[in-house]
């Protein structure tokens, strides 16, 4: 394996293909680019994708931006590049120069197979790689995201979705995490039937994630980017209803403040809860599995439109008892009185009745939290998932 580059779009020469002992699977010898938004996002989500093609044999480059874990990537034997490339969009400039690197990038390092994964890289990606003429493009719709939000301006969402639809439609595969997304982007003929592919999110490893006892302590844990989709002040006004009923019970935020996005929490509504007692807030955590450990009951009031979140699938592998907004991509996750309870979005009342129930009824609140490990370790293991992916980057690879 070549050095990486030391800079993005760095002067050093892009090295041969290698030729696979084989000469039978088609990974041997490929080249992948794997273009995400963001870099702790390509660490958190993708990285053993990125392993487990690297392991079989092709060469693995990752597009993202550098948020300061650039190195980290690297260090994993893969090729990084720096895509810059705004989560705002707000300047069109910087987006033409966003678009344009991925055109050079491409170009340069001429891949066999590009991964878009999200919206944005999906656009942009789906654009640079048809002008430099790449062929196989494989789309990841990780949730609807905001292109389908219909906060969003008319104008901008209706462009949006004719570059998607225009990518999207040229693109052998697409990849959705849950049938809702898929239905949805085939009756607003986005995609094609015979071009989708269900993968259940990134999963997770049951060997890795313990099951932990909970604790005595009767703690509540939302663990998610502090931005309003995610539901944080549906979170804050249900622990406000729970506290005269539950004086001892401990209402915590787990999470980074994100004030990149305009729905960003600011720091100072967040130091008046915790300052009135509401909340607690700890920041946030490279320790997940620690942080949950502490938990009783997990909950996820999001009306984002989410894929399959990550989150959920690791609390329920700790057995935590979960309570999460019963959207799409929640119930991909959650068997509602089976593997956990699911609650209208933005409803506050809804949200503390479902926990208050939980913190009432230990035997429920046990049994939901076995079942949900039992369930996510068998829907949702993170090598099958892997795997679906890799027969992807196969099928791309073998019509390129």
């Amino acid at each position: 394996m070549s050095t990486a580059p030391p800079s993005p779009l760095g002067a050093d020469a892009v090295p041969e293909r290698p030729t696979g002992a084989d000469g039978f699977d088609p990974l041997v010898g490929g080249r992948i680019v794997i273009v995400v938004n963001t870099d702790w996002f390509f660490l958190s989500h993708r990285l053993p994708l990125a392993l487990a093609a690297l392991a079989a044999g092709a060469e693995v480059w990752v597009a993202a931006t550098d948020t300061g874990r650039g190195d980290e990537i690297r260090a994993h034997g893969l090729r990084f590049v720096d895509a810059r490339m705004s989560r705002t969009g707000g300047n069109p400039f910087r987006e033409l120069r966003s678009l344009a690197r991925l055109w050079r990038l491409f170009r340069r390092a001429k891949p066999d197979a590009v991964h878009l994964i999200a919206t944005k890289a999906i656009v942009y990606g789906g654009l640079a790689a048809r002008a430099a003429r790449v062929r196989g493009v494989v789309c990841a719709v990780t949730g609807a995201g905001y292109a389908l939000g219909q906060n969003q301006p008319v104008a901008l969402r209706t462009a949006v979705l004719t570059l998607l639809r225009f990518v999207l439609r040229r693109s052998p595969v697409v990849i959705f995490q849950h049938e809702f997304d898929r239905d949805l982007y085939v009756r607003r003929t986005l995609v094609k039937p015979t071009q989708t592919v269900l993968i259940r999110g990134v999963g997770i490893d049951p060997d890795e994630w313990i099951a932990t006892a909970e604790p005595s302590e009767q703690v509540v844990m939302l663990a998610a980017r502090l931005i309003e989709e995610k539901g944080i002040i549906t979170f804050v006004d249900a622990a406000r209803l729970l506290r005269p009923r539950f004086p001892k019970a401990r209402f915590v935020l787990v999470g980074p403040l994100d004030l990149d996005l305009p729905t960003g929490i600011t720091p100072k509504r967040v130091e008046g809860w915790v300052e009135t007692g509401l909340v607690e807030w700890w920041g946030h955590s490279d320790d997940m599995r620690a942080v949950l450990a502490q938990c009783q009951i997990f909950v996820l009031p999001t009306y984002h439109n989410e894929g399959v979140p990550k989150v959920l699938l690791e609390a329920a592998a700790t057995e935590r008892a979960v309570v999460a907004s019963d959207i799409p991509g929640c119930r991909a996750v959650v068997l509602e009185g089976v593997t956990g309870l699911l609650v209208p979005p933005r409803q506050p009342a809804r949200l503390a009745e479902a926990v208050a129930m939980l913190l009432e009824d230990s035997v429920l609140r046990r049994r939901l939290a076995a079942a949900a490990r039992i369930d996510v370790a068998q829907r949702f293991r993170a090598r099958d998932l892997t795997e679906q992916s890799l027969a992807v980057y196969r099928q791309v690879l073998r019509g390129t």
